[in-house]
């Protein structure tokens, strides 16, 4: 979980209500501390990615997860925000030529793959949007 304002809280308290193993990652001390005293494990992101299956940002702004985060991401990890895709071609690290595979896991669920073979499974748009929602010619069915 990244992010424990109101929205942040709430998904991480039905998380764990659902048999979850919640870590939040929060750069406010006071909502780190909250977050604490609620019970979560609290830890910066880059030490909560390669121990995360799913990454939930509720924090109001986009591409919170960086390169150097989703670089420590272990294989199968999904995460719904839309990455900076335009950085992820960087010759310096092999594992930063993601691509996508071709494969829709489902509606509107899109599978990377890295050099490495690490796999990411993510909401996030492929065609060079910028903003969600996408276009409305997606939700036709």
């Amino acid at each position: 979980m990244v992010g424990y304002g109101w929205c942040g809280r709430g998904i991480a308290l039905r998380a764990r209500g659902m048999g979850a193993q919640v870590i939040v990652a929060e750069v406010e001390p006071l909502r780190a501390l909250e977050a604490a005293m609620d019970g979560f494990r609290v830890m910066p992101l880059l030490e909560a990615m390669p121990l995360s299956d799913l990454v939930v940002t509720a924090t109001g702004d986009k591409h919170v997860v960086a390169r150097s985060h989703l670089e420590r991401a272990r294989d199968g990890c999904v995460h719904g925000q839309q990455p900076a895709t335009s950085t992820w071609r960087s010759t310096s690290t092999p594992c930063w030529r993601w691509r996508w595979t071709g494969s829709r896991v489902r509606e509107l669920v899109d599978e990377y793959r890295c050099a490495d073979g690490r796999r990411v499974y993510g909401s996030w748009p492929r065609d060079g949007w910028s903003t969600w929602p996408p276009p409305r010619a997606i939700h036709r069915r």
